[in-house]
């Protein structure tokens, strides 16, 4: 037997039979993995490119998940900014928010004046609220006896908490927008642009990267017609974020899924096209199919490719996708909101939403009934799937604009920066739908049908086996008789 497992080890050396052992081992491997592990990363990304299935499903799922929600940085304004601005606001989460809001208002800083500051060191609390308030229809100057929007006409305070808190101001100021001294403006204006480095065009001394350069496009796109310094500002600035989008990809180190939002809403709100804009495309890729990697097939987004869901992450590609939205159809940016119109109340058996996403015209779905201020009552002997005419109180100034974040780079407040509605507006009423069920799906269940990807690897390593053993049994046997023969 000594020359049997000399012959052996002989066999073992042999080139061929190596690699044919080799590919037996990584096949068992494949074999031992669930084949649920093995896909969960490919099955957990969303078909890419396809921006309005991306922007359905981060609304649902903010809808789904937020229905209460907060005077918060998550779960708050940033959601009732992409749910509003989008024309899915209904009268329960608007609610829910104001609710929240009663709550924190009863808690704040007010003078005898009604002016509210909610925290002395974060002016951003405010301009967060009134963004969100804009975009429903409301006005921030005087919710129910509060003044929101003086605090910020206090240049000096809003300022103190960086370039953050001033971009987002001017962003505030302008989403109604709320008649305040020009001269604050101006100042605010003057505070952006010195804050920019005119080299790079962008705004990296502020510690946020792209994401502050992209913001404060945002907050200056308004007066980019009519003001050459700020068009000098936003054309360099514009230079700075084509050169990152050239320089980077969805899953490069320091790429996320926010840079990529803010740079969208950014190029939405100056009308440029981040999917064609040959400033913003890299062979057959661009800024907006790269951000739509950061997808998820539960209708959420990740901060970085790869990573698991993450709620502020959804909440600003959901005010991105629907800026980017905006911009596709012609309709007003995502923070002039003169065409916010009011959420109307939902009422049993179905809601009645006036489309807050500036479209001046009432959204198809739910039944009449309640209805809150400013909406005129209606009679409520209307038919379902019949129509009539409501008038809302609008104002006569511009109203609407996205709440901002606290935190730089993973909170920043991102997705914060022009045509009057007609206060008629159509109701149409019809019967709610029961949603269908999802229909079930086997886990090894391949899109094409017939046999799954296991059973044919089964298969495969069945071959592999057979093949190798023949080759052990045949040479074994040679050295048997080769043994036999005295050789």
């Amino acid at each position: 037997m000594k020359n049997v497992g000399f012959n052996f080890r002989i066999l073992v050396k042999n080139s061929s039979v190596r690699k044919a052992i080799s590919l037996l081992l990584i096949v068992a491997l494949c074999l031992s993995l669930s084949p649920a592990k093995a896909a969960a990363f490919a099955d957990s990304r969303a078909p890419e490119g396809d921006y309005l299935s991306a922007l359905d499903g981060a609304q649902n799922h903010i809808a789904e998940i937020t229905a209460r929600p907060v005077v918060n940085s998550i779960g708050g304004e940033w959601a009732v900014l992409a749910l509003a601005r989008g024309g899915k606001m209904t009268g329960a989460i608007r609610d829910a928010y104001l609710e929240s809001l009663r709550a924190a208002l009863a808690e704040a800083d007010s003078n005898a004046g009604g002016k509210v500051i909610f925290n002395r060191n974060k002016p951003t609390e405010n301009e967060r609220v009134i963004l969100a308030l804009t975009a429903l229809g409301i006005d921030a100057a005087d919710f129910e006896g509060a003044d929101l929007v003086t605090p910020l006409t206090d240049v000096a305070w809003v300022n103190s908490q960086g370039i953050n808190s001033t971009v987002f101001a001017l962003i505030a100021l302008d989403s109604k927008p709320y008649p305040v001294a020009e001269s604050v403006r101006g100042e605010l204006i003057a505070e952006i642009t010195s804050a920019q480095d005119t080299e790079t065009g962008d705004w990296s001394n502020s510690g946020l990267g792209v994401d502050m350069t992209a913001m404060a496009v945002q907050s200056l796109a308004p007066y980019y017609e009519n003001d050459s310094s700020v068009r000098t500002a936003v054309d360099k600035a514009v230079t700075a974020l084509s050169a990152w989008v050239q320089g980077n990809e969805a899953d490069s180190a320091g790429a996320s899924s926010e840079s990529y939002a803010q740079i969208i809403t950014a190029l939405s709100a100056l009308g440029i096209d981040a999917a064609t804009d040959a400033r913003f495309v890299n062979g057959d890729r661009n800024a907006l199919t790269d951000f739509l990697r950061f997808a998820l097939a539960d209708g959420t987004f990740s901060h970085l490719y790869g990573d698991e869901s993450n709620q502020m992450s959804t909440e600003q590609a959901a005010y991105t996708l629907v800026a980017y939205d905006r911009f596709k159809n012609g309709r007003n940016p995502l923070y002039d909101m003169t065409d916010a119109v009011p959420v109307a109340q939902d009422t049993a058996g179905g809601k009645e939403d006036i489309d807050s996403g500036n479209t001046g015209k009432a959204s198809d779905t739910g039944k009449t009934g309640g209805n809150s201020s400013p909406v005129a009552a209606a009679p409520s002997e209307t038919p379902a799937g019949g129509e009539r005419k409501v008038n809302a109180a609008l104002p006569d100034d511009r109203s609407a604009i996205p709440p901002l974040e606290d935190e730089p780079v993973a909170e920043p407040v991102k997705g914060d920066s022009q045509n009057k509605p007609d206060t008629s507006v159509s109701v149409r009423t019809v019967e709610p739908e029961a949603e269908p069920e999802a229909p079930p799906v086997s886990e090894n269940a391949n899109d094409g049908g017939g046999m799954s990807m296991r059973t044919l690897i089964g298969l495969i390593a069945l071959a592999v086996a057979a093949f190798v053993a023949g080759i052990l049994c045949s040479r074994f046997y040679a050295a048997r008789k080769e043994k036999k023969a005295g050789i």
